[in-house]
């Protein structure tokens, strides 16, 4: 009875350490699974926080003039940029909750374990609690009835039971493989999920460095733009003050001619109401002709010239209002992408009230003119043409 106690014993406490080294394994997989989690739950948060930003940028910039509705490059950037942090944060969740199903799963498992290794540790003690019985039955017989009894009771319990000694071990083995296959399907989970994060910071590091810079080019060619159009407006003031000072040199001439050219006309009527025999074209009927048609021309050049550099004046007028408009339309375009540049060091709040406060200008200027390469084109044309004039 001994010989057979102490081997049962012997494989209670054999079976034991293997559920006791499965089950430390096993927690310690899952306290290294709980912490590839809190980096996945980490990682999302970096994740929806640029996605958010990125649909708030996509968002604001729908709030531009109609002119600067283009798919820029800006605009390209934003968009995969959405795409990919959107895709990334489904995926992030989905394998979060992979983790959660799993740990779950090992923690049913390791339950078990524990149980496992509880009975089997009461095993060990009441199988202990018979042999310690056997060594010293004389003596505790005589003196005591009731720890005989309690020991015939516990054989009688361990003889009672009907389970096999291969179910038996079955169960802790099952128990212990199960627990294995667990471990190594977390142990690959965690690298599939650290690889795929892994994955995700580099790729939305790349997205965002490409969207900064889409933005800060955007912003550097907007600026440009505007000091274009600041130059040009520039020039047209210049050649409006030009032809002023020719128009005004037009009207003094013309007011010079027109004295001349009526008193010519009075001398030639006085002259033509002399008698019909003095009605002769004489050297001075000659003179006060040519004299009147020198004038008459002179008068009809400074008309037309007039009314040419008044033609002008209201072309370079109309360009400036264009220019002013899409230089107008320009601010507002650069206001928006230096605000949707802010946004990546800005919390949310701050971000709607930029996001407001940019409606308001961008509102004002939704129905500009012509882009701003025709607009320039023009302009340079008007110039062109105005200055060929004046020589």
């Amino acid at each position: 009875m001994d010989d057979l106690l102490q081997q049962r014993v012997h494989t209670t406490k054999t079976l034991l350490k293997k559920v006791q080294l499965a089950c430390q394994n096993a927690r310690e997989e899952m306290a290294r699974l709980q912490d590839t989690k809190v980096k996945a739950v980490l990682a999302l948060r970096r994740c929806r926080t640029p996605l958010a930003i990125a649909e708030v940028r996509v968002s604001h910039r729908t709030r531009k003039p109609e002119l600067e509705f283009v798919e820029d490059d800006v605009e390209k950037a934003l968009a995969t940029e959405s795409v990919d942090l959107a895709h990334y944060v489904d995926g992030i969740v989905s394998r979060v909750a992979q983790i959660d199903a799993h740990l779950e799963k090992m923690g049913a498992c390791v339950q078990s374990l524990s149980d496992d290794a509880h009975d089997k540790q009461t095993a060990v003690r009441l199988d202990r609690d018979c042999m310690q019985h056997l060594a010293s039955q004389d003596v505790h017989y005589e003196q005591s009835a009731s720890p005989a009894s309690h020991s015939l009771s516990i054989r009688e319990t361990i003889k009672s039971s009907r389970l096999p000694v291969q179910a038996w071990e079955g169960c802790s083995n099952n128990l212990v493989r199960d627990a294995g296959t667990l471990v190594a399907t977390s142990a690959q989970m965690r690298k599939q999920v650290e690889t795929y994060l892994s994955h995700v910071y580099i790729t939305k590091g790349a997205d965002s460095a490409r969207t900064k810079k889409s933005f800060e080019a955007k912003i550097h060619q907007t600026k440009k733009l505007q000091s274009k159009l600041s130059s040009e407006i520039k020039a047209i003031d210049s050649e409006l003050l030009k032809l002023e000072g020719e128009r005004d040199t037009v009207l003094q001439g013309l007011e010079s001619s027109r004295g001349p050219m009526e008193q010519c006309k009075i001398r030639l009527n006085i002259r033509r109401s002399r008698p019909t025999r003095e009605l002769v074209r004489d050297g001075v009927e000659i003179a006060l002709q040519q004299q009147l048609g020198n004038l008459q021309n002179s008068v009809t050049s400074l008309e037309s010239r007039l009314n040419a550099i008044e033609n002008q004046q209201q072309a370079l007028i109309d360009a400036r209002s264009r220019l002013e408009r899409d230089l107008q339309s320009k601010t507002a375009s650069g206001y928006v992408d230096k605000e949707c540049l802010d946004c990546a060091g800005s919390d949310f709040a701050s971000i709607m009230r930029k996001k407001e406060k940019a409606s308001s200008i961008t509102e004002n200027t939704s129905t500009m003119g012509s882009s701003i390469v025709s607009v320039h084109q023009r302009a340079l044309r008007i110039l062109t043409r105005a200055r060929s004039s004046m020589k």
